[in-house]
């Protein structure tokens, strides 16, 4: 029998209560507790909750997922264990939990000759969503020229209203995952082609309910444009390159991250920024 709180109770009564956690955050924590049972083969429990069945768990997990996927649910497990020693309801904190190890990725962002056909083909598209009198050939151009204009994730620009942005195109967002102000600013040309589809409406972009449901038929986009495989992010590295190639050291504050490592490690694709490699004088 089960004496003590499960962590999807805990979850549930405490920790996403408690503490300023996003929708999408949670969905990803609610997949690592998920896994965590399948393992266990049970609800997992704050008494599971220590370094060796954290350990098996993580060595289950090894099997046919990526070490940066494996990361990813050790640290939200982590972050209820430490929620919950803080809580008093732990004696505990992780001490001996394994981190696996990832080879660092160099990040790879789109040219911009590749996000050019990618708005090509966007502006070709025919008729309008099926739930909305909206056309397809107006959204994802104005979205790919928005994303590429300010380097928003897609989680922030779908809740940016018209009546917000500036009559030079500034406007500030508050970005959900860093809960940071950032200062964006759209093209008089990307504000045109809005304008010119919007039909009164305040959201421009929020046809979809959240961001993964734009997945789907933005693969089916870039399949069509020919492509490298990408997801929106890939917008959103490719415009942080750009910036750092023509102003070195500024995609940082473009893309509204505070630790400016952030950009080198995830974001700026040194193809594109540095193509110029630096060598000392002629011996």
């Amino acid at each position: 029998m089960i004496l003590t709180t499960t962590l999807v109770d805990y979850m549930a009564r405490h920790y996403c209560k408690e503490r300023p956690i996003t929708a999408g955050t949670i969905e990803q924590i609610d997949i690592s507790v998920r896994l965590f049972a399948r393992s266990l083969g049970r609800p997992p429990t704050l008494d599971d909750l220590n370094d060796g069945v954290l350990n098996d768990w993580l060595t289950w997990l090894d099997s046919g997922r990526s070490r940066y996927t494996i990361r990813k649910h050790r640290t939200n497990i982590l972050g209820i264990w430490r929620d919950a020693f803080q809580a008093g309801r732990l004696d505990t904190v992780p001490l001996r939990v394994r981190l696996p190890s990832v080879e660092r990725k160099i990040p790879e962002a789109w040219t911009v000759d590749e996000i050019r056909r990618l708005l090509e083909t966007a502006k070709t598209l025919d008729g309008c969503f099926r739930d909305f009198a909206i056309r397809r050939g107006w959204y994802w151009p104005t979205l790919i020229l928005g994303l590429w204009d300010t380097g928003l994730r897609i989680g922030d620009i779908l809740g940016v209203q018209r009546p917000a942005i500036a009559k030079d195109g500034r406007f500030r967002v508050l970005q959900q995952k860093t809960k940071r102000w950032k200062d964006c600013r759209l093209r008089p040309s990307t504000i045109a082609m809005i304008d010119a589809g919007l039909d009164g409406r305040e959201y421009i972009w929020s046809i979809y309910q959240d961001r993964k449901s734009h997945n789907k038929p933005f693969r089916q986009l870039v399949g069509d444009a020919g492509i490298r495989t990408g997801t929106t992010r890939w917008i959103r590295r490719s415009a942080a390159s750009y910036v750092e190639l023509d102003n070195p050291g500024t995609a940082s504050e473009f893309l509204g991250h505070k630790d400016r490592t952030i950009a080198d490690r995830h974001y700026i694709d040194p193809t594109i920024a540095r193509p110029t490699i630096r060598q000392p004088r002629e011996l």
